[in-house]
């Protein structure tokens, strides 16, 4: 069979026996690939500097045998984010969004709007131009709306009014239905989130705009929190496991 070739994220590096490594390629074509980059890790000529998490990079595969890996046959960097690389918080924020991207994704899955929205993340988080937490919950959002769990943060999912008619400045989100429930409606329920009215508005904003006016919101650190903890529940909820990224991104960054 023919080599492929693709752009491709690197979210995941694996040692593999004595001189190889499994390499795991967020792909804008072939969805998640795992490849075998043999003798990457002996070798000093042979992708040196080029397997690196996070990099975007143009690679080259062929088909092994039936049971084996792809082999990775040429890679070359197109960015190589060494600011994220040398800065643990920007670290922790891109550990967070590949990790949603590998607890998602399928491989053989192309899913060309996610790698775009993966990559020119990964860009502005190394070039320091947006807050590091206005950009996670940027994608954090926009990555749930894209794999198909928009959150419904325009009215009340019981009685239907709507969140400029809310009785209070406070609706619960209810994560099992996916929405908002104003004061009167929302009762005593299990898997739920309160959220402040502007919070609210603020994740509206992000998920409507473009990224370019999105990015432009200015919060406060009461906002960027109290959105932080909405996603934490969101995100971990829908994706059907607890992100260790998330825990270590309350610990060390917020």
């Amino acid at each position: 069979m023919a080599n492929l070739s693709t752009p491709a994220i690197v979210l995941r590096v694996l040692t593999h026996g004595e001189y190889d490594k499994i390499i795991t390629l967020f792909t804008s074509t072939q969805g998640l690939v795992s490849v075998i980059a043999k003798g990457a890790k002996k070798s000093k000529r042979r992708f040196s500097g080029v397997l690196e998490l996070f990099s975007v990079l143009e690679v080259v595969w062929s088909h092994g045998t039936k049971k084996g890996l792809p082999v990775l046959q040429e890679a070359s960097v197109v960015h190589c984010f060494e600011t994220i690389r040398k800065n643990i918080v920007k670290m922790a924020y891109a550990s967070c969004w590949t990790e949603m991207v590998y607890a998602w994704m399928e491989k053989g899955e192309s899913h060309l709007s996610i790698f775009e929205l993966l990559r020119s993340s990964l860009e502005l988080l190394d070039k320091n131009v947006v807050s590091d937490e206005l950009l996670s919950i940027h994608f954090q959002t926009n990555f749930m709306a894209e794999i198909g769990f928009q959150p419904r943060l325009d009215k009340c999912l019981a009685c239907n009014i709507p969140l400029e008619k809310f009785p209070t400045q406070f609706a619960e989100f209810s994560l099992p239905r996916g929405g908002l429930l104003c004061q009167r409606c929302w009762g005593t329920r299990p898997n739920s989130l309160t959220l402040s009215i502007g919070t609210v508005k603020h994740l509206q904003w992000i998920l409507k705009n473009s990224r370019d006016k999105a990015l432009r919101l200015r919060l406060s650190d009461s906002a960027i929190n109290e959105s932080f903890r909405f996603l934490d529940g969101f995100v971990s909820y829908y994706l059907g496991r607890n992100l260790k990224t998330l825990k270590f991104i309350r610990q060390v960054c917020r």
